[in-house]
């Protein structure tokens, strides 16, 4: 059993056509991807960055442990206002003041930041979870750390990450953690108290581009903590989930909006392996 499942044009929701803003998207990033040399090394790959030298001098010679020592106070150090986008062509929701970034990790400290907590996870107190009923509302988490993003009390998403063999930050979740969209999370079809209404009280639905700010609040905290020189985002074709690597917008265009979108929107560049990947300024 997978705990994703995939969305119908999660990212573009009334927005204009996902082809055209995807493809316009995407050309741009490869047009700049003449500024950055990426080498593929088969286990993931080293990048030289205009910025890299002077930058390096400062990072902790292990990222890894930089992460476990830094995640709590860095997310705690987080700006949503400063963070937060919206979607193309839109603007930030007015209920952006009732959300919040929440720090989500493992109950179980692992050496390797990408390996997976599963639904052992330790939230902040106060914070609702309401993922799956049979796991006390928790969230799957598909690495060590997850940047969560609350509205009110309510954790509704969640960007899981960890550092890679290169000593990078890579993001490898992008996730509603909210259980509304499918009835077999918190709603269950044969219960009667479920409302499909429900999903459209998480916010993530108003022309906020979540998990763009998401991947920004990464990238911020990978910045302020000195924890890595670039961030990557993965592909959705790369997920480990099977309904996540097949709901690609068509066969002709193998990339999913919820991933490989994301990433061209916000200025990332495509790389040998098919990731992607920008340098944290």
């Amino acid at each position: 059993m997978t705990h994703q499942k995939p969305e119908a044009n999660p990212d573009f929701n009334g927005g204009p056509d996902i082809a055209t803003l995807l493809g316009a998207a995407i050309a741009e990033a490869m047009a700049k991807i003449t500024t950055i040399d990426a080498q593929d090394t088969g286990n993931g790959y080293t990048a030289r960055l205009d910025s890299a030298e002077a930058y390096e001098l400062e990072l902790h010679a292990d990222a890894g442990e930089r992460l476990a020592n830094q995640f709590d106070h860095g997310v705690a150090r987080l700006s949503l206002t400063d963070i937060a986008v919206a979607m193309p062509n839109r603007k930030l929701p007015r209920s952006l003041p009732r959300f919040s970034l929440v720090p989500v990790k493992s109950a179980n400290v692992y050496e390797r930041s990408l390996s997976p907590s599963g639904y052992s996870v330790i939230v902040p107190e106060g914070i609702k979870t309401t993922y799956r009923n049979e796991y006390g509302g928790l969230p799957y988490l598909d690495t060590q750390y997850g940047i969560g993003l609350a509205k009110d009390d309510w954790l509704v998403a969640i960007a899981g990450a960890g550092i890679d063999a290169n000593n990078k930050l890579k993001i490898v979740q992008l996730q509603d953690v909210s259980g509304t969209s499918s009835k077999k999370n918190v709603g269950h079809e044969h219960d009667p108290s479920f409302d499909p209404k429900t999903r459209f009280k998480t916010g993530l639905h108003d022309g906020f581009d979540w998990r763009g700010t998401l991947v920004e609040a990464w990238a911020t905290l990978a910045k302020q903590e000195l924890i890595s020189d670039a961030i990557i985002v993965q592909s959705g074709s790369h997920n480990q989930w099977q309904d996540v690597r097949t709901s690609a917008i068509s066969r002709f265009l193998p990339i999913h909006p919820g991933y490989d979108g994301v990433a061209a929107r916000r200025g990332f560049y495509p790389t040998p392996n098919g990731d992607w990947i920008r340098e944290v300024a």
